[in-house]
């Protein structure tokens, strides 16, 4: 709404919210080309499943050091008004009732790790999901505080209803003037 902003008025709490659910895909994914007398062939395979990253892997995540790097991502993407706890991102990833919060298509290796490089590899699918996160939850409660707030004009007996000022800009980037679009 005109003279309102949902960054200003509305402070939101990075927390676990069943309707929302982060879907990360870290699948392997081939493709070939094959030329043959009947033309351009193309072939392509996907590896990975929708696995639950269990327990005992997510004990090898180092979570402060997720928390920090989930901060620097929201600073980077703009959300000022959204706060997180530390212990917001284990919960997250943790949460399985009613329903878990995410959905992972990655190969077993990568929730199951068998060396520091598969550590590493763990770290980066919590990182993915959490952003997928707090990139979902953001959007729906902004969408839901913009739906709150606003705001129904009547319009005169003589305006057009899709009459407004528009900027044109040419293909090349170059601003031009200002014009009514009607």
């Amino acid at each position: 709404p005109e003279g309102r902003n949902f960054a200003d008025e509305a402070f939101l709490l990075l927390e676990p919210d069943p309707a929302i659910r982060a879907r990360v895909d870290l699948s392997l994914k081939v493709q070939s080309l094959e030329s043959g007398a009947g033309g351009l062939q193309t072939a392509a395979m996907r590896g990975g499943r929708d696995l639950v990253i269990p327990a005992g892997s997510l004990a090898l995540v180092d979570w402060q050091r997720v928390y920090l790097e989930l901060l620097d991502y929201k600073e980077a993407r703009g959300y000022a008004n959204l706060v997180i706890r530390p212990e917001t991102a284990r919960t997250i990833v943790e949460t399985t009732e009613p329903d878990r919060l995410y959905s992972l298509i990655a190969e077993e290796s990568v929730v199951t790790p068998q060396s520091f490089a598969g550590i590493e590899a763990l770290h980066e699918a919590v990182l993915s999901i959490l952003r997928s996160y707090a990139d979902r939850f953001y959007r729906a409660r902004r969408e839901r505080w913009e739906s709150e707030h606003m705001v129904y004009t009547e319009l005169g007996e003589h305006a057009t209803p899709f009459a407004h000022v528009a900027r044109m800009i040419d293909p090349a980037g170059r601003r031009g003037g200002e014009g009514v679009v009607a």
